[in-house]
């Protein structure tokens, strides 16, 4: 690195330290009335606790088991509810919250080393089924690397996987207009934490990434021109060494 490159991160340091520092505004003391609390020791407490964006990863393939916890944990399907006693129309109670019980959000997955049961690959999760269903077992590893922008070195190095949340907004927009822009970014949001304590729970690391190529992504999973399309990454694997906060 040259000096340049050097003064050039430098002042990205400091523009995102700055970031950092301004976002914490801790409220004045004198009008406390319950506090410091502590975190659980346990459960879910400790679990938020331990959750972090980890992104070092060795090169052991993911287990089979974990990769369909991840899936199912993330925004699969928990019971599916018929309307007056019709198979063919009902609500599917899933892992996420879903504004007017409107399935909005989807799940797609880049294999990046095989497990047990699963090749490298393009993968579709289904949460009506919790299933997964193959796009395509020959993809061009560069196309993904292109598409993961700044963090291509990073997602295909000893990575297991890349988990894409996809947004499909045209059914909720039918029922809520301009609010289901809002609804969906929530449900996301649901998503995405749910995915990333799973990860934790399981013993795995991984790391959110929303800076990637909307439009070839779209392209690798066949979603161009669709209604549906992708909205956050998380990359994840067996980490290289797993440090907890006691």
């Amino acid at each position: 690195m040259d000096r340049k490159q050097e003064k050039s991160a430098q002042s990205g340091w400091d523009v995102a330290s700055e970031a950092i520092r301004l976002s914490i505004k801790p409220l004045s003391p004198e009008t406390m009335v319950a506090g410091p609390i502590i975190p659980a020791p346990s459960g879910l407490g400790r679990l938020l606790c331990n959750r972090r964006s980890e992104r070092s990863f060795s090169d052991a393939p993911i287990p089979q088991d974990k990769l369909e916890r991840v899936l199912v944990d993330c925004a699969g399907g928990v019971k599916y509810v018929p309307f007056n006693l019709d198979e063919n129309n009902g609500v599917l109670y899933r892992t996420i919250p879903q504004g007017g019980g409107i399935n909005s959000v989807g799940v797609s997955l880049i294999l990046l080393s095989p497990t047990e049961k699963l090749n490298v690959g393009l993968y579709k999760f289904c949460s009506f089924t919790n299933s997964l269903h193959s796009v395509d077992q020959q993809f061009v590893r560069e196309n993904i690397i292109s598409a993961m922008m700044g963090h291509k070195d990073i997602a295909i190095k000893n990575a297991s996987a890349i988990l894409i949340i996809t947004v499909d907004i045209s059914a909720k927009q039918h029922k809520y207009k301009d609010f289901a822009n809002k609804l969906v970014l929530i449900e996301v949001g649901c998503a995405l934490q749910n995915a990333l304590l799973s990860i934790c729970d399981l013993g795995l690391a991984g790391y959110a990434v929303g800076g990637f190529d909307n439009e070839k992504m779209a392209q690798i999973f066949g979603l161009s021109g669709s209604t549906e399309t992708p909205c956050l990454t998380i990359v994840f694997g067996v980490p290289k060494e797993k440090a907890e906060i006691e």
